[in-house]
C-alpha cells in the first residue's frame, strides 16, 4: 500500500514539473536556438 502512495506522489510531483520543463524549453532553449538543450529537456519530459 505504501508503495502505491510513494509511486502517485511521483508521479503527481513530476506531472507538475512539466509545465516548467516547458518554459525553460521555450525560455533557454528556442530563444536563444539551443538546439541540445531543446532535445535534452525533451528527454527528460519524455522519460
Amino acid at each position: 500500500m505504501a508503495l502505491v502512495v510513494l509511486l502517485q506522489l511521483v508521479q503527481t510531483l513530476a506531472t507538475l514539473y512539466l509545465p516548467t520543463l516547458n518554459a525553460d524549453i521555450i525560455d533557454k532553449g528556442v530563444v536563444k536556438g539551443d538546439t541540445g538543450y531543446i532535445l535534452g529537456t525533451g528527454g527528460v519530459m519524455a522519460a
